[in-house]
């Protein structure tokens, strides 16, 4: 291979390996339906962003989460993951606990933003099924950021 080339090379791997496209972490599948969701296991070790923001309506349609949020910012995109504990609370019909992450990116803009966020439940679906067959439901404790309240009214999930 000539020098040219390997440059060439070594210049495409250093540019695309920083954007993630090479990155080996367990994010979340994002596809048409809306982002992805993660499991995790210990309520004690919450280690994902956790900056200000605000639920302000929810709604669910099938097995898509839409949750209506503000936040301050305006100049940085803000990164919003939802994370789901993994063990339901033992109840009829069970609840599962969601919570939104938030990283602000370190924006200190002040503007108020409002967007909606579209979270895909499918994977929720397929793990409570396999926990309690079909059909069935589960009530779902959705938390802002920082809140030790879910949101209200707790939807509930059909499956």
């Amino acid at each position: 291979m000539s020098i040219k080339k390997c440059i060439i090379l070594a210049i495409f791997i250093l540019l695309f390996s920083g954007c993630g496209i090479f990155d080996s972490n367990s994010e979340p599948a994002d596809n048409e339906n809306g982002m992805g969701i993660i499991f995790f296991d210990n309520l004690d070790k919450m280690n994902f962003p956790l900056d200000a923001a605000n639920i302000d309506s929810i709604s669910l349609q099938d097995h898509q989460l839409f949750l209506n949020i503000g936040y301050s910012g305006g100049c940085r995109d803000h990164i919003f993951r939802l994370y789901v504990w993994r063990n339901f609370l033992e109840s009829n019909p069970p609840q599962a606990e969601l919570y939104l992450s938030h990283d602000d990116r370190e924006d200190d803009c002040e503007a108020y933003i409002t967007e909606w966020l579209n979270f895909d439940l499918n994977e929720l679906v397929v793990y409570a099924r396999s926990q309690y067959g079909s059909p069935g439901s589960i009530v779902l404790k959705i938390y802002a950021p920082n809140s030790r309240q879910p949101y209200y009214p707790l939807p509930i999930l059909n499956f």
